[in-house]
């Protein structure tokens, strides 16, 4: 009987044991869930702050390069009036025919001058493509 009574407590003992253990990996599977639901909040977070930090860069982008379309347009504004004024001080001294051939050489340095700038900026920007932001959409896991 006393083997019995042993015999039955080694088993509560190790059915108790196992009810803890069962306890142990039932918390530990909780944890693990909870630091993967984790990490994804975090990656979407970062995603979030990644695009909105684009979408920052790109709207100054787009401020700058307004701006440096104003400044071109201002600038042709300034040489077209400078261009009027010599042309009306010539008509004034009635020096035309001597001087309209080299008011229209100045005419045409002016513009092959803006043209060079606009293209020397163009070819300076960087805008990102289609298939870049494709290929950036692509690498981001799911």
């Amino acid at each position: 009987m006393k083997e019995s009574s042993e015999e039955r407590m080694r088993q509560m003992m190790l059915h108790k044991e196992a009810l803890q253990l069962r306890r142990e990996q039932g918390r530990q599977t909780v944890e693990r869930i909870m630091r993967a639901n984790e990490y994804k909040k975090q990656q979407i977070l970062n995603k979030i702050q990644k695009d909105e930090e684009r979408c920052e860069s790109l709207r100054r982008q787009k401020m700058e390069l307004l701006q440096t379309r104003r400044n071109a347009r201002d600038e042709a504004g300034r040489l077209k009036e400078s261009i009027q004024q010599k042309f009306e001080i010539i008509q004034r001294k009635g020096e035309l025919d001597v001087s309209f051939a080299l008011l229209l050489k100045s005419i045409a340095e002016n513009d092959v001058a803006i043209r060079n700038y606009r293209r020397s900026f163009l070819l300076n920007c960087e805008f990102p493509s289609v298939n870049d932001f494709r290929a950036e959409v692509a690498q981001e896991p799911k």
